[in-house]
């Protein structure tokens, strides 16, 4: 069984070691009268924040939380950080919407080579700092999630298709408790620059989350560049464009020389050979981090999204909340996940390579 490692290097705030100390927070809020249950939705590592400024601009109060925008009370990883995102989600109304993507930079294709998570390894390589504060990381997000979905608050997960986050052991366990739909989209579809494949995770219905779902391929691209081509053609700016094509061709030289510039520098990803190109590697771009920007159209899909569930409020969660408590989803999403010194994984491994070396003698 995989084993997650905790170094005492790291100073991470584990949320499954202190869920006696969460369940008294819940506690405490809901038994004192002067809190009060006010914000609609919340951007949870929210990047430009695009969601909250498409629910403020349709009336709803919401807020953003990204460790970009503050590094001490918007970073889960601490304790700080963590009891602040959990106060905001306790001051969350029935039936709002939380939109977390967590960074999918330790879990894609593009840093395989580094974070080498497998099947067999779902934690990665641990060795590395970065690594275990990724596994961290998902940990005290399911124990936020858990705690909004017991406060009946509907949530949707994105990743990148490419993404591994999913084989996380004890993210598999709690969607698997929590009886949550996956969905998959294509972002293209919502007007990002990339056709990016995505897999959505949420607890609301599946019959609501069509707003979401989204099919994309080549074709329909080209398809959709000759319609757009035909109409251009027919369009009478184009016409005039042509009469006085002399005057504008200054114009558009430039406009080319600006647009090719632009397009080095906002390049999302890069595909090389290899010396003996006979192989195609992949790189990320300076505009790689963009790629993960939320659309307005998609923001707004959303939206669509909590609003219909809102609408018949219960049979939009996936689980009846009456009847299973949140500390019940916790006890079982870390049943038989445990963390072990670094002296017992040693002890692990060295067993592991005596029993190998055993079995190879015996073969020769």
């Amino acid at each position: 069984m995989a084993v997650r490692r905790v170094s005492k290097v790291d100073d991470f705030f584990d949320a499954s070691q202190c869920l006696e100390i969460v369940e008294k927070t819940v506690e405490e809020f809901d038994s004192d009268p002067s809190n009060t249950r006010a914000l609609d939705s919340l951007d949870l590592f929210a990047g430009k924040g695009n969601f909250c400024a498409e629910c403020q601009a349709g009336g709803k109060t919401s807020m953003t939380v990204d460790i970009l925008h503050d590094k001490k009370n918007h970073d889960i990883l601490t304790r700080t950080g963590f009891f602040y995102v959990l106060q905001c989600i306790l001051t969350m109304v029935e039936y709002g919407m939380i939109l977390c993507g967590p960074p999918c930079g330790l879990f894609v294709f593009l840093s395989a080579s580094y974070h080498r998570r497998s099947m067999d390894f779902p934690y990665g390589d641990q060795s590395k700092p970065k690594i275990r504060g990724a596994n961290q990381l998902v940990i005290n997000l399911i124990v936020l999630l858990a705690v909004a979905h017991k406060r009946k608050i509907f949530f949707v997960m994105e990743q990148p298709a490419s993404s591994v986050l999913w084989i996380f052991p004890e993210l598999d366990r709690f969607w698997r408790f929590l009886e949550g739909v996956r969905t998959h989209t294509w972002m293209r579809k919502f007007g990002h620059p990339l056709p990016k494949p995505t897999v959505l995770f949420s607890n609301v219905c599946r019959e609501f989350l069509v707003p979401l779902a989204g099919k994309w391929s080549k074709k329909m691209e080209k398809i959709w560049q000759r319609i757009l081509a035909s109409r251009l053609a027919s369009s009478p700016a184009i016409a005039l464009l042509w009469k006085h094509k002399a005057r504008y061709l200054r114009t558009a030289l430039k406009f080319r020389a600006w647009y090719k510039h632009r397009c080095a520098n906002e390049v999302f990803y890069r595909k090389h050979l290899s010396k003996s190109k006979r192989r195609v590697f992949v790189s990320g771009g300076k505009k790689l981090k963009d790629s993960g920007i939320y659309t307005r159209p998609f923001c707004r899909a959303v939206m669509d999204v909590w609003a219909s569930a809102a609408a018949v409020q219960d049979n939009g969660l996936t689980l009846p909340l009456q009847i299973r408590d949140h500390v019940t989803i916790w006890r079982e999403s870390f049943k038989g996940s445990f963390t072990e010194p670094d002296t017992l994984v040693v002890e692990q491994i060295t067993k592991t390579l005596t029993y190998l070396e055993s079995t190879i003698a015996v073969l020769d």
